[in-house]
């Protein structure tokens, strides 16, 4: 309900006026006394002016007004894109897609092999450039790959550390006085030391051995899980790469257990061999993760023997 103004001091209404609906009117049969006043309610605003119903409080006009809820209410607009004209109700004969018709031939596809830039200069498109996956996904350079294998690094350090003095604390002292030991030789011009704080003369041996196992399977067990439920490691999320199942870099984010345990088994087998005391065994650990990375540097897929062995690829994940 509207308040209107117009009429604070508009006059009693024509006791004459014949207007259809109007309470003060005796319509056919003439005007009405004081004493026959119509009840209260909504009538035919007899303002000359309204276009809507007037409120009628049983001796006066107020000035409360309201459209007309006889009136036909206004035909509702159809949908953005279904507009219909006169002359095609039923949208015969309008081309689809909200007014637009598809091109001719539409839009044109890259051959296969084909991933530099197969829709740039066509049709506008724009594709990653460089290497590519076979869904068209850009692979991780190889200079991302070793700043995020060095922020790994750095990161298995610390936790490395933290172990070691946490709980081998005789392996901690073994390693200063190993120092010391060679320090001291070096000085005499001696060459006569020893190779490692695990010599059996600092006494730590088996331990040293048990803390290397065990730095092997922390390394194993941070790539292996963030590969399994993110898809990369955490250098490598830092450096916008990720993890993919081979030529499918559209992928979910996360790889299948038995992909990320065999990709990252591979590479720590290999260091694993390294670690093992016997002088014709440890160097081939060494030298497959020197082939596992030469490969990987030679070939056009940006795989090394791991990512192989796994049938994974790395991508950037940024445009």
């Amino acid at each position: 309900m509207n308040e209107d103004p117009r009429n604070d001091h508009s006059p009693n209404p024509d006791p004459g006026d014949q207007r259809t609906g109007d309470p003060l009117s005796g319509g056919a049969g003439g005007p009405q006394s004081a004493q026959q006043l119509p009840p209260a309610g909504w009538y035919a605003d007899p303002h000359p002016q309204g276009t809507g119903q007037r409120f009628w409080d049983g001796a006066r006009w107020t000035h409360q007004t309201r459209p007309d809820p006889a009136a036909a209410p206004a035909p509702a607009q159809p949908p953005y894109g279904q507009d219909q004209s006169p002359y095609d109700p039923y949208g015969q004969g309008r081309p689809p897609y909200g007014g637009y018709a598809p091109q001719p031939g539409g839009c044109p596809r890259p051959q296969q092999g084909d991933y530099q830039n197969p829709w740039r200069s066509q049709a506008g498109f724009g594709y990653p450039t460089g290497r590519v996956t076979a869904d068209g996904v850009r692979l991780g350079g190889w200079g991302a790959r070793f700043v995020a294998l060095l922020i790994d690094g750095v990161l298995m350090t610390v936790l490395q550390v933290v172990v070691l003095q946490v709980f081998f604390g005789d392996i901690t002292d073994a390693m200063l006085r190993w120092e010391q030991d060679v320090m001291s030789a070096v000085s005499s011009g001696s060459t006569n030391y020893p190779s490692s704080p695990a010599d059996p003369v600092y006494g730590v041996t088996a331990q040293w051995y048990v803390y290397g196992v065990l730095a092997l399977l922390l390394g194993f067990a941070y790539f292996t899980l963030l590969m399994r439920f993110r898809g990369a490691s955490l250098g490598q999320q830092a450096m916008g790469l990720r993890v993919v199942p081979a030529e499918h870099g559209r992928g979910p984010v996360a790889l299948p257990w038995s992909t990320s345990l065999l990709r990252n088994g591979v590479w720590y087998a290999a260091t694993l061999v390294g670690f093992v005391p016997v002088t014709l065994i440890s160097p081939l650990g060494p030298l497959f993760q020197t082939v596992d990375i030469i490969y990987g540097l030679a070939n056009g897929k940006r795989q090394t023997l791991h990512d192989r062995f796994a049938r994974t690829q790395v991508i950037s994940t940024r445009p």
